[in-house]
């Protein structure tokens, strides 16, 4: 009986380990190196348990190849449509990953945490421009 609740998990090659999700919306949870950034982030990754994460993995070289574009515009986004405190510096701890080809018309997640001030940004980004943002204090 207990094994019917065992989690499914996965060591994908971008990804990282990585641990499914099941239920209503299907998607891998797990944290890897970001390599634009040089930093271990948290990547949420649309696709059920057998997927092969092909157009994940493209997206994601997308995303990472064009990261000094996009960058940019999305700090642009915040900073207009928030009350962005002064001095914070935006460092990024997670993304979520469609699976999808990147192009205008995918929807992905792109969060921030702010330091000093704690608070956290998500910006829901629709292919390389920022759609909106949204705010929440770090708890």
């Amino acid at each position: 009986m207990f094994g019917w609740f065992k989690r499914i998990r996965r060591d994908d090659p971008v990804f990282g380990r990585m641990l499914f999700m099941g239920g209503n919306v299907e998607y891998w949870e797990g944290k890897a190196h970001f390599s634009p950034t040089g930093t271990e982030i948290e990547f949420f990754v649309d696709g059920e348990a057998d997927s092969n994460m092909k157009q994940q993995h493209q997206f994601y070289e997308v995303v990472s190849s064009r990261w000094r574009e996009l960058l940019p515009q999305i700090t642009e986004r915040v900073r207009l449509e928030t009350d962005f405190t002064a001095g914070d510096e935006l460092s990024i701890s997670s993304m979520s990953i469609p699976d999808a080809l990147f192009s205008d018309h995918a929807d992905w997640e792109v969060s921030f945490d702010a330091e000093p001030s704690g608070h956290i940004w998500s910006v829901q980004m629709k292919g390389s421009k920022p759609a909106s943002v949204e705010f929440d204090l770090n708890c």
